[in-house]
C-alpha cells in the first residue's frame, strides 16, 4: 500500500497510516485533492528535494520540497532498506542499508549502516513513533530537525534547517 503499512502480529493485523494524501494535497498551496492513481504528474524522488549542504552535517531544505517528497513516499521508501535495529530485547532505532546512489537518503547525508536513534531529542523506538513524529513535524511546520545517528560506533548529528 502506498499510504500505509500492514503488520501482522500473533494473527492480528495492525494498520499504520503513513500519511493522508488527501489532507496533504488540500493543505499544499490551496490545491485540490490529488489521486493516488495519478502518478504521471509526480516528479521522480531524486528531482524532488535537493537540499543545500551548508557544512559537513548541515543542510537547508525548502518546505515545499518536503511536501513533494511526502507525496512521493512510496518511491522514496523504495530507495533504501529501513528496518528496526534491535540488538537486544528492545528496538533502539532504525537501520538504513542498500541506499540507492542519488537517492534522497544519500542527498540528506545518510550512509549504509547508519542507525537513526533520535529525532529532535525524541528516541525512535518504534515505527509508530517515527510516523507520529513525521506527522507532527508536517502539521506544526517545524523549522529545524536534528537527527542523531549511530555511524560506525560513533554518534553523529545531522541537522536540517527548513525554509518555509
Amino acid at each position: 500500500y502506498p499510504d500505509k503499512v500492514v503488520l501482522k502480529r500473533a494473527d492480528k493485523e495492525e494498520v499504520l497510516i503513513l500519511f493522508d494524501e488527501e489532507k496533504l494535497a488540500a493543505s499544499s498551496a490551496g490545491k485540490g485533492k490529488s489521486s493516488a492513481a495519478d502518478t504521471s504528474s509526480k516528479p521522480k524522488p531524486a528531482e524532488i528535494v535537493k537540499p543545500s549542504k551548508v557544512s559537513e552535517n548541515k543542510w537547508v531544505i525548502k518546505g515545499d520540497e518536503i511536501n513533494q517528497a511526502v507525496k512521493a513516499a512510496p518511491q522514496v521508501l523504495s530507495q533504501a532498506n529501513i528496518a528496526p535495529y534491535q540488538p537486544s530485547d528492545k528496538v533502539e532505532g532504525f537501520k538504513i542499508d542498500n541506499i540507492q546512489a542519488g537517492s534522497l537518503y544519500e542527498q540528506y547525508g545518510l550512509k549504509n549502516g547508519d542507525v537513526i536513534k533520535r529525532v529532535n531529542g525524541e528516541v525512535i523506538d518504534g515505527l509508530d513513533k517515527a510516523i507520529s513524529l513525521g506527522q507532527k513535524f508536517l502539521s506544526e511546520g517545524v523549522s529545524s530537525v536534528a537527527v542523531e545517528i549511530e555511524r560506525e560506533g560513533s554518534i553523529v548529528t545531522l541537522n536540517y534547517d527548513i525554509k518555509r
